[in-house]
């Protein structure tokens, strides 16, 4: 059986982390890095399960394409995972300005949160896209709004 690329993503960043966490320069800060880590790990696993078998249509495994496919509760499980992924990488901004750990851990820790967070976007909303977007991207949150309004 093929593995999925939800499954390889959460392999490629618990991997990221684990080399974060021997790179960690901060011993104060560690243990909040650890429960954000653990968090983002324990909806990942949950969410996985759901998420793997939704959809492997090409046309549907864009932002926001395979979230009609979802009911409530898998939502909810995309949701919570997207916004644990979503607090890595705010972590990670904060931690690189501190210089909390070894820029290349933190290089690596960054390109698996955009990864996993790519492969989470299908099935979450249009409003967790804009998140998003304003805090790991900058884009000023008006910005995102009157995108969200232009859609609507």
């Amino acid at each position: 059986m093929q593995r999925s690329t939800i499954s390889e993503a959460i392999d490629i960043l618990f991997d990221a982390f684990v080399r974060l966490d021997g790179a960690w320069t901060a011993e104060l800060e560690r243990s909040g890095m650890r429960h954000a880590f653990a968090d983002a790990r324990h909806h990942l696993c949950y969410a996985a399960v759901v998420l793997d078998d939704v959809t492997h249509d090409p046309d549907l495994l864009v932002p926001h394409g395979a979230y009609d496919l979802l009911d409530d509760a898998a939502r909810v499980l995309a949701h919570e995972a997207h916004h644990s992924v979503l607090a890595l990488g705010q972590m990670l901004l904060s931690a690189r300005e501190d210089k909390l750990a070894e820029r290349s851990a933190l290089d690596e820790a960054e390109i698996s949160v955009m990864r996993m967070l790519a492969e989470l976007s299908p099935f979450v909303s249009l409003a967790d896209l804009g998140l998003r977007r304003t805090l790991l991207e900058g884009v000023p949150l008006e910005t995102v709004l009157a995108d969200l309004g232009a859609r609507a």
